[in-house]
């Protein structure tokens, strides 16, 4: 128990020390290094402003619900999709592009961001090049719901064992409907 603490503690210092901008100097520069530095206010506040807006689009899409069970499913995908992009983007602005990219693809978090990226993307494809094909809207709800329960599981990976939570209580659903 005191290792699994221990880990939790070295854990929080690390993600700790990189949000304050306390960097190894050591570390590799990041990608983006042209761009000017920004202060912590700054990394925040854009953190923040990528979130709202991105909230805001995906809030806002739901007003499209109507139009999407009459057919029109395009308008609710597009903005949907757009605003979860916008706000995976505000967490570039905490830990830096380079960084974010590390911690996307470690290997407790590569399936769930792979796949919330695929289907991000699979979701424009089919909303722009697959127009007007059968099923097309039932394939566009499909893959939103891919985007959300990636996210999730994506999320869950930085909550201590919220992943064993969810599969324990998932397991004993399944079993309870045998």
């Amino acid at each position: 128990m005191t290792d699994i603490f221990a880990k939790f503690q070295n854990r929080v210092r690390v993600d700790t020390q990189s949000l304050l901008g306390e960097e190894d100097p050591e570390e590799e520069p990041d990608l983006c290094s042209f761009l000017p530095s920004l202060s912590m206010q700054q990394r925040i506040g854009g953190c923040v402003s990528c979130m709202i807006l991105g909230y805001m689009l995906s809030l806002g899409a739901s007003f499209r619900l109507v139009s999407a069970f009459r057919g029109d499913v395009l308008p609710l995908v597009i903005v949907l999709t757009f605003g979860n992009i916008i706000s995976l983007s505000g967490s570039c602005f905490l830990a830096g592009p380079t960084s974010q990219l590390e911690k996307m693809f470690h290997s407790k978090r590569r399936i769930a961001s792979i796949a919330y990226i695929s289907s991000l993307v699979l979701t424009l494809t089919v909303a722009f090049a697959l127009e007007g094909i059968i099923g097309q809207g039932l394939l566009l709800i499909f893959l939103i719901l891919c985007q959300y329960i990636s996210i999730g599981w994506y999320c869950m990976s930085y909550i201590p064992f919220a992943r064993q939570m969810v599969s324990k209580c998932w397991s004993y659903s399944a079993v309870s409907l045998e």
